[in-house]
């Protein structure tokens, strides 16, 4: 009987063709996600030809040879199949060997819906978690999509586990992670960040680099932070927040940030480039995580990577990262008390941190590694194009 597979480095060294063999290679996704874009950029680079569906114009830079606009407003109830046929337009024209959706609804409904073949599919988390259970389309569709895909990704065991429990079978569905450049989040330097942001070197800083969403619970990193700051008058609370932030809960946030009166220990930063990103998670003492429904964020590994100590919500997906006390700290999402005294342990006990921050970055480098990962996805493209 076939068994879910973990995809481990030497595996993946070994499926990684030796010789490139260049390939036409046509995603549905959204280009302004910086996951789409990386994923995007790897293969572009590595001389493969890319085209883009999508219903936003993608930024120059991206490295794809066409892009395909898809309509957004059709006649109620009538566009998920005209864009299905758009897709199968774009994907005959280009030439494309390859289909490949990211995010299961709607990317993944459109690619099973146009009926191209062979197409991979690739969950990002929330698409397996929640939406089965927030909308009946995606009760019917997902489960339907996951099927007839000819490969399946996901970026934990238990997110494969699930899509295995939807029908689709264990030998064309791989954990696959996103990944991280461990060239650039090395973990060796924060003080430039730090500088830059006028943080003085006595200071213990917790970051919390989640979008500022229900789902982040942001609110419960507050009110913890807010206790622990009693006991640690020394920390900081940074908060990372998107460009695409919505004024109502940006409102919501910076209100129970005065009201809580943190407002002078709390720092928001906005987006900023990948190189920045790397010495932020360098210069970030704790990095905190506590998300109702997660897989397992590049956000994360990155910061495992940059070898700041973790605290993340204690579910399946991320309980494969994380050993406790040994390579972070695992809290239920909603637990302000248990998250303070998490963060306070981690604040004044230096070794601790110390410890579990080195073997979060070993984790990392033996599981993560984005060029190792990417490149089993390639040996998966030749794969089916060999045998189409």
């Amino acid at each position: 009987m076939s068994v879910i597979r973990a995809v481990s480095p030497s595996k993946l060294n070994a499926c990684a063709p030796l010789k490139i063999t260049p390939m036409r290679l046509c995603f549905i996704a959204d280009p302004r996600s910086i996951h789409t874009a990386r994923w995007i950029r790897f293969f572009a680079e590595r001389g493969h030809s890319v085209a883009l569906i999508s219903h936003c114009t993608p930024e120059p830079g991206l490295g794809i040879d066409r892009h395909y606009a898809i309509s957004e407003e059709s006649i109620r109830g009538t566009r998920l199949i005209k864009n299905a046929l758009e897709v199968r337009k774009a994907v005959r024209d280009f030439r494309a060997q390859i289909l490949h959706a990211h995010y299961i609804n709607e990317s993944g409904w459109l690619a099973a819906l146009s009926g191209v073949r062979p197409f991979v599919l690739t969950a990002w988390g929330s698409d397996v978690y929640l939406a089965p259970t927030q909308s009946r389309l995606a009760r019917v569709l997902t489960p339907w999509t996951v099927r007839r895909a000819g490969y399946v990704t996901a970026d934990s065991m238990d997110q494969v586990a699930r899509l295995c429990a939807m029908g689709r079978s264990t030998d064309t569905t791989e954990m696959v992670t996103w990944g991280v450049d461990l060239d650039r989040f090395t973990g060796r330097d924060g003080m430039i960040w730090r500088t830059k942001n006028s943080i003085e070197p006595d200071q213990i800083v917790i970051l919390s680099p989640r979008q500022w969403i229900d789902n982040s619970n942001i609110e419960v990193i507050l009110e913890a932070f807010s206790l622990a700051r009693a006991t640690q008058p020394r920390a900081l609370l940074v908060l990372k927040r998107m460009t695409d932030t919505g004024s109502a809960i940006r409102e919501q946030l910076e209100a129970r940030i005065q009201a809580l009166g943190i407002a002078d220990s709390t720092l928001i930063v906005g987006e900023m480039p990948e190189h920045e990103l790397a010495d932020m998670y360098a210069g970030a003492d704790v990095t905190v995580s506590v998300c109702a429904s997660d897989g397992t964020p590049v956000s994360v590994l990155e910061a495992m990577a940059g070898e700041s100590a973790l605290v993340v919500s204690n579910l399946p997906s991320l309980a494969e990262w994380i050993e406790p006390d040994v390579s972070g700290l695992l809290v239920q999402p909603g637990d302000v008390q248990q998250l303070c005294q998490s963060l306070l342990r981690l604040s004044e006990d230096v070794a601790l941190r110390s410890l579990v921050g080195k073997n979060a970055r070993r984790v990392v480098e033996e599981r993560a590694d984005r060029r190792v990962n990417l490149q089993k996805v390639e040996a998966i493209y030749h794969e089916l194009v060999s045998a189409a």
